[in-house]
């Protein structure tokens, strides 16, 4: 890298720090879930699409159907257009997107990228927990904005608990990753634990990771949790009956993000793929033992 580049970078993240992006995220997601005239969303809607490229063939609902941006943002895809791999082993990518770094667990850290790690205890917010996947596989799954942004379960599990865990709304794009050191870590984010149906022990822990903008992660297993919610302590919640089905939807990103997937030694293994590898929601990423 050379010199006048590093100064560009000090001159973006320092600017970036300065800002209250959590303050702007909250009131981005109020502006782009306004509800204007149907023909000036219908222009707010065609402009982002072509802007990112989102196919339209892919999406469930007509335009009219989306009373604002922010709905065309969370917008639901043809269910016939992501299939679920039928294979009763097969471990499922969550959602859409491309691969980051991905790999196996070591003395507790995860690699952010090339030169650069983080703990798994930082990232959990649980060093028990952190320990329990000692061993294990990771991959980090970037959503772009063109991306479809909600999230599905892995493999028919149950939701043990989450842990809500405030933070930063910094970037998680390709620049930060490089230039944020512990971003994973210091960005607001939900850490689920899933655990395969009949067992009471965590399988998979899914970490939901906020970003600038919106910012906000929901999940349809409990309505008063979300990120970005002018919280500053630490929520941690145990649940029971919660079930879902392989590829069954477990939430949505509001603008942003990233998931980082973590699956126990003994519960299955990920598939490490080179980065920036395009994957769809129900692709097999994994395999369950």
């Amino acid at each position: 890298m050379t010199s006048l580049q590093s100064f560009k970078n000090w001159i973006l993240k320092s600017t970036l720090y300065l800002l209250p992006k959590n303050m702007i995220s909250c009131l981005m997601g109020k502006l782009v879930s306004l509800r204007f005239s149907p023909w000036f969303v219908h222009k707010q809607i065609h402009f982002f699409a072509n802007h990112f490229g989102i196919n339209w063939d892919d999406v469930k609902n007509s335009i009219d159907q989306f009373p604002s941006l922010q709905s065309f943002f969370i917008r639901e895809l043809k269910k016939e257009n992501r299939p679920i791999d039928v294979n009763e082993k097969a471990i499922v990518s969550p959602c859409d997107g491309s691969y980051g770094q991905s790999g196996l667990i070591y003395e507790g850290e995860l690699l952010q990228v090339k030169g650069k790690s983080y703990t798994a205890a930082s990232l959990l917010g649980d060093a028990h927990l952190a320990a329990q996947f000692e061993g294990g596989s990771f991959a980090t799954l970037y959503l772009s904005p063109r991306d479809y942004h909600r999230f599905h379960s892995p493999f028919s599990a149950q939701v043990l608990e989450a842990i809500y865990l405030p933070g930063h709304l910094w970037p998680v794009n390709p620049w930060a990753v490089n230039n944020v050191s512990q971003l994973f870590c210091v960005n607001e984010r939900l850490v689920i634990a899933l655990a395969l149906l009949g067992e009471g022990t965590p399988a998979a822990l899914m970490v939901a990771v906020g970003a600038t903008m919106v910012g906000k992660v929901r999940v349809r297993f409990d309505e008063k949790l979300t990120t970005n919610a002018c919280s500053k302590k630490k929520i941690r919640r145990n649940y029971c009956e919660k079930t879902f089905l392989k590829g069954e939807e477990l939430g949505l990103f509001e603008f942003g993000s990233t998931i980082v997937l973590l699956v126990h030694p003994k519960a299955g293994r990920l598939d490490l793929k080179p980065l920036h590898t395009e994957i769809k929601m129900g692709q097999s990423i994994g395999d369950l033992l």
